[in-house]
């Protein structure tokens, strides 16, 4: 028997704990379809970070409310 025929039993097994089950289906699927990549860019620091500002200006820069300026 080889290895994948072997964890493909350990799938299928159903006295095998749901660990060893769910262990089972990762190894295979990895083997199926590859192991997932990892965004680099995702993990970058800063990554996604932005400011809000609140103010009493429009879109423009102008006051919106021209009582508040002196």
């Amino acid at each position: 028997m080889h290895i994948g025929a072997f964890v493909l039993s350990v799938f299928r097994d159903e006295n095998a704990s749901n660990k060893e089950r769910m262990e089972a289906a990762t190894w295979l699927a990895d083997r199926g379809f590859g192991k997932p990549t990892v965004n680099a860019a995702a993990q970058a620091p800063g990554s996604g970070d932005f400011t809000i500002t609140i103010g009493d200006n429009d879109i423009m820069g102008n006051p919106i409310n021209d009582m508040l300026r002196d």
